[in-house]
């Protein structure tokens, strides 16, 4: 074209001269914008060269990305190394992408100032450097401080890449280049957790910092010599008709190098910085903007909430297998390479060549409608699968949709605002913008992430009208310990208690002294276990009624695995109980045959995790309903009744930070005596202050139920260490002896070998005549029990595997293990079906399910804001911890069978062994502990003559007989009538009868001081007394226990939110609130799970199985309201030096609590039970009263 047509050719006219006169492609396209006759000019270079330097920024945009999504998959890890919560944990992620949002708005006018090539090799330096700083960081603040400067300084990643598609490529390129871009942050966003996954899992999280600083560094490299400015000085004036030999020659590769070939001293930061944000106000930037931050947000709430989720109930993944499922999320997104890519490209070319060849940018959108449907779509089924704890492959199509929906709505939108603001390309601040947006909407969606999927699922999938309002709150209040205490032999364990206020525990005297706090284990103390998480065993100590300083000590322990010892405080054996005062709220009165009657009590939550012991404080929601905790916690969603959720504080439920055997169990809790004893040395019988000798009295160790596995086991390990003290093994100046003198085991799991067919030989015939299966029955189970790789085969097999080569549970190697685990599956397999075929409650036969005795009122009242405060608790109360049953049944503790051995080994010890059952129970039932008995003497000293020995009464007063007992010498088996699975609710007055002459050596039957060496029971060698069945109870339905509770009809009516709430009891008065229409149709269509049988937890009555709730914490549950009546007063056959000289009596005046007060309100009960007494007495016998009319 010759000079002189320039003149011809108006400014106005030229995009027509182009049309017709114009550069095309080889495949005849338009180009636009049409290109300079400059070799310089970007878009005249080699492909070679301009992807160069695209695919590099593109790399550096993923590892950018990668980076910024590493700690979604770490969460666990910085929770367990600095202490931190899951939310301060979730900061490293959301406050790093914010920082990119706000880096955006400060790189991208140094771009347009400095170039974009310093721009980008400074931001790729940075990326390397706060990794470095990140590796090396032994601090929460200083890994936070380097996260945020990363995000900050690497948002030339997100922000400058796309003005690389202006300079480089023309229009009907742009939406491939983009795709390119948006698929680095794809595979970044979604491939990089995949990564990140597998290298914390088997290498630690700082690896994901050391790996992303090489990357980095190479890159660096890599970009210094590849990367080129691509900021085109003629922009501004741009000459279509210059010819070409009038530019400079195209420029060497040396002198594309330069770092200040970019630089524009014509224009000022500030000037630009303005310019910039006053681009948000177009319409086409904000909504571009909006657009990418709402994706861009739903993608990191799927990560969190993934990390969430599918690490506890019912998915117990590994994190590895969280770098699985973001796998899902990269296909969407390579799915929409194809669709965001050539399709808005040929979309936006056809509608061109239809307009004429005019070009307009609103051409890009028509492909918008597709992943604006899918997207949310995908969000949405993502949050209904995990609410309904439905499959992970549903999880998966869901995140697979949003990652589709993300990656192709943001390349069209991009792509959209590219050709809007062609005119000005250094000022295409949407990227700016959508980064900003989407990391503010990110820092939102760490919040709100278990909100929007756990909550209210279908009300979610809108995002934007989620609203919430008042929730009640359980948050324990501050705690301001009396002392706080180093222990005097082990510096590294400290114990901070309090003196509960008066009126918190009513003991039958105010001169008792209690404690209630913690004993803190740090991480490594259970060596050569992997202890990384510390310890925090909650305690509560009272004294005895009288001679505190003489009395003997007794440790009381419940089992479970995974239940409360403040279960064996309040509804059964403790000094006090829980009452429902007039007003209806709930305080506390002695009880009347509390065992501080005639000993010291200490009662300790363990493991790690169980009641008001935990790793790391959490604070979350509590779902009733569904039983799901939320973490973080949220505001309650509209339309749902305010009694169905509360906030609070929890353990972490994180599986690694819990003893996961016996074994290790046992040496926590010697490291917890160490440090409770050193404090407390004057309530060590074995070693006095101020004395030289050694008391006569000693430790009673007393457990329950799954007890049957903590007693001989952490008894036998207390006598180790003593031995290793004397032998000098350990250092005998920095630890103590705990002199043990009785072990009593109540309704415990001993042996499941012997204890398993006695389950079902009791259905099939018990002393209530109720036989629960028929002859055919009953023989099939015992020939399930006895077939090839059946109970009876796996248990013995994982027993001699456990005893060859993992003894002392030791060494938990994966083959003993794996053998163990699927034992206990066996055994279990036999156990459900005698359970169900009884249609029975499996702790007591006497009742059908379900069945509130004994009450639940002391979870409502343990969980009010005064009484966490007066004992000092750090968390909520929890009854049972199912994750803590779970990882105890996954290594198969309860079949190893070497419980026998050690009780064997205390007998010969010289330490009295005592079993106590509850003839009412099925799943701890005196059948099969009677076998246990037998089975133990054949090991113990008394293999002839305990066999021999005949039962006899126990005489629980002038005119009761409370059971039958076989003794000899210092072993005991005790069969307690009319009680169930915890007896001492059932049979107070005898319980604790039996207890006191446990303790002190003497005669069970009679209370008679006698030499036991020699002395052995006489009587009949079976116990053959028949029991009468009582009425069924009326029963209570509790919120905090729904699944324990409630009939199948109030559990309907629950779960459509019908029904109202009092003091922590359901009735079906009037609908608490209408369900909407949303909550009507989620009803109707998505089911909830129905429980399958499973293992019962051993002191949870109808825990539901064991895959459905393994991991689901519980928050609390309640108990019935306790009578004012009381038993009889003592019977002069207990021991006068254990009893008051005059025989507590019961004030007629209670002395309540408080109302709740802090955080428990809005009508969200307030966990604490009451205590139990026995079965109403026939006329002819004294017996305790029932708890409430009706009651056993």
């Amino acid at each position: 074209m010759s000079v002189d047509l320039k003149a011809e050719v108006a400014q106005g006219e030229l995009n027509e001269y182009n049309i017709t006169h114009g550069k095309v492609s080889k495949s005849g396209i338009v180009l636009r914008p049409q290109p300079t006759n400059d070799p310089n000019e970007p878009l005249n270079w080699a492909q070679g060269q301009k992807y160069s330097t695209y695919v590099v920024c593109c790399f550096f945009t993923f590892l950018a990305f990668m980076n910024s999504s590493a700690f979604t998959v770490a969460i666990q890890p910085i929770i367990k190394e600095f202490h931190k919560t899951s939310t301060e944990a979730s900061y490293l992620t959301s406050l790093q992408v914010l920082g990119m949002g706000f880096g955006a708005l400060i790189l991208m006018p140094s771009a347009r100032l400095f170039g974009k090539r310093p721009v980008y090799l400074v931001s790729i330096l940075f990326l390397c450097v706060t990794n470095i700083w990140s590796y090396f960081s032994h601090s929460y603040r200083s890994l936070l401080a380097s996260r945020i400067i990363g995000g900050l300084m690497t948002a030339a990643a997100d922000a400058v890449v796309p003005s690389l598609v202006a300079d480089l490529f023309y229009f009907h390129e742009r939406g491939r280049a983009l795709m390119i871009f948006h698929t680095a942050i794809s595979i970044g966003a979604f491939g990089g957790p995949f990564i990140n996954a597998y290298i914390a899992q088997y290498a630690g999280w700082r690896w994901m910092c050391g790996a992303m600083a090489i990357a980095g560094g190479a890159t660096f490299l890599i970009g210094f010599v590849t990367i080129r400015e691509t900021h085109y000085a003629e922009n501004g004036h741009r000459d279509l008709l210059k010819p070409e030999d009038e530019y400079a020659t195209k420029r060497s590769w040396i002198a594309e190098l330069s770092l200040t070939r970019g630089f524009n001293r014509n224009e000022s930061f500030l000037g630009w910085l303005l310019r910039t944000v006053s681009l948000i106000l177009y319409p086409p930037v904000w909504i571009v903007g909006l657009t990418v931050g709402l994706f861009i947000g739903c993608n990191i709430a799927l990560q969190i909430t993934s990390t969430q989720t599918f690490t506890a109930a019912p998915y117990h993944w590994k994190v590895h297998s969280l770098g699985l499922l973001s796998l899902s999320g990269l296909v969407g997104a390579i799915v929409s390479f194809v669709f965001g890519g050539w399709l808005i490209d040929f979309i936006a070319t056809r509608l061109t060549a239809r307009n004429a060849e005019h070009v307009e940018p609103e051409y890009r959108l028509p492909a918008m409608i597709i992943p604006a449907v899918i997207g949310p779509m995908g969000v949405l089924t993502f949050g209904l699968v995990i609410s309904y704890g439905k499959s992970w492959a549903g999880a998966a199509v869901g995140y697979g949709m949003e990652g589709f929906g993300a990656t192709a709505a943001s390349n069209i939108v991009v792509t959209y605002a590219v050709d809007a603001y062609r005119p000005v390309p250094p000022l295409f601040i949407e990227a700016s913008l959508s980064s900003l947006l989407s990391s503010s909407h990110a820092v939102a969606a760490c919040y709100t992430s278990v909100i929007m999927f756990q909550l209210s699922p279908i009300f979610y999938a809108s995002i934007l009208g989620l609203t919430g309002c008042s929730l009640a709150q359980q948050f324990p209040p501050p705690v301001s310990y009396d002392a706080v205490l180093k222990s005097p032999i082990d510096p590294n364990i400290t114990i901070s208690y309090k003196v509960p206020e008066p009126g918190t525990c009513t003991t039958a005297f105010s001169s008792q002294k209690q404690y209630s706090g913690y004993v803190n284990l740090p991480p490594f103390t259970l060596v050569p276990y992997q202890q990384e998480y510390p310890i925090n065993t909650f305690f509560w100590f009272f004294e005895a009624r009288n001679n505190s300083d003489t009395a003997p000590l007794t440790i009381w322990l419940n089992g479970g695995p995974g239940s409360s010892s403040m279960i064996g405080l309040f509804r059964e054996m403790g000094p006090c109980e829980v009452v429902q005062l007039e007003d209806g709220s709930y305080g506390t009165q002695p009880n009347v045959w509390g065992w501080d009657r005639s000993s010291n009590l200490l009662f300790i939550d363990q493991p790690t995790q169980v009641g008001f012991s935990y790793d790391h404080p959490v604070n979350v929601s509590w779902d009733f309903i569904k039983e799901h905790v939320l973490e973080p916690p949220t505001s309650l969603p509209t339309n749902v009744p305010s009694w169905s959720f509360i906030n609070g504080t929890l353990a972490t439920g994180n599986r690694a930070n819990v003893e996961n055997s016996t074994v290790i169990a046992a040496r926590a809790a010697w490291h917890f005596l160490q440090g409770f004893l050193s404090a407390f040395p004057q309530y060590n019988p074995g070693q006095r202050p101020n004395q030289t000798t050694i008391e006569p009295t000693g430790v009673n160790l007393f457990a329950e139920s799954y007890g049957g596995q903590y007693g001989p086991v952490f008894a036998d390990f207390f006598e180790d260490q003593n031995d290793r003290r004397r032998a000098g093994v350990i250092p005998a100046n920095s630890t103590l002896e705990i002199k043990l003198d009785s072990l009593g085991i109540i309704n415990g799991l001993v042996d499941t070998i012997v204890q398993t067919p006695a389950m079902a030989a009791f259905v099939y015939n018990n002393t209530y005549d109720l036989q629960g299966m028929s002859q055919t029955q009953y023989l099939n189970l015992l020939s399930d029990y006895r077939k090839p790789r059946g109970c009876l085969e796996m248990a013995s097999q994982c027993h001699t595997q456990a005893t060859a080569v993992d003894y002392e549970g030791e060494n938990l190697d994966e083959e003993t293990t794996s053998i163990c685990e699927l034992a206990s599956i066996s055994c279990w397999g036999v156990q459900s079906q005698a359970l169900q075929l009884s249609g029975r409650n499996p702790y007591d036969i006497r009742f059908t399910s379900p069945n509130s005795f004994p009450s639940y009122a002391y979870l409502e009242y343990l969980n009010q804001a005064n009484i966490l405060r007066s004992i000092g608790a750090k968390v909520n109360f929890t009854e049972s911890t199912t994750m803590v049953n779970a990882v105890f049944h996954q290594t198969g503790d309860d079949v190893r069978g070497t419980q026998i051995k050690k009780l064997a080994d205390l007998l010969a010890r010289g330490i009295r062994v005592a079993l106590i059952y509850g003839d009412a129970d099925i799943i701890c039932n005196w059948v099969g502990g009677e076998a246990v008995s037998l089975a133990l003497a054949h090991e113990s000293p008394y293999s002839s003559t305990f066999a021999a020995a005949g039962y006899a009464d126990i005489v629980s007063n002038d005119s009761y007989v409370g059971g039958h007992v076989r003794q000899y010498g210092n072993l005991s088996f005790s069969r307690i009538f009319d009680a169930g699975h915890t007896t001492p609710s059932y049979q107070a007055e005898t319980s604790f009868v039996v207890f006191s002459r446990i303790i002190q050596g003497d005669d069970i039957s009679m209370g008679r001081n006698v030499d036991l060496s020699t002395f052995g029971t006489e009587g009949p060698d079976k116990s053959l007394h028949k029991n009468k069945l009582p009425p069924q109870p009326q029963n209570t339905c509790w919120i905090r226990a729904i699944a324990d509770t409630c009939s199948e009809d109030e559990k309907d009516q629950i779960y459509q939110g019908l029904g109202v709430v009092e003091n922590g009891k359901w009735s079906a008065e009037q609908p608490a609130t209408k369900p909407n229409i949303v909550q009507r149709f989620a009803r109707r269509h998505i089911k909830e799970p129905k429980p399958t049988p499973a293992r019962y937890d051993i002191d949870k009555p109808e825990e539901p199985p064991v895959l459905d709730r393994l991991l689901n914490r519980r928050l609390s549950a309640p108990m019935e309201p306790i009578p004012e009546a009381h038993s009889p007063r003592p019977s002069g056959d207990i021991p006068e030096r254990l009893v008051s000289e005059h025989p507590f009596e019961p004030t007629p005046v209670i002395q309540r609590n408080a109302h709740p007060s802090g955080p428990a309100s809005s009508g969200a009960p307030v966990p604490g039970p009451p205590k139990t007494h026995e079965p109403t007495a026939e006329p002819t016998t004294l017996r305790q009263p029932s708890p409430e009319p009706g009651k056993p």
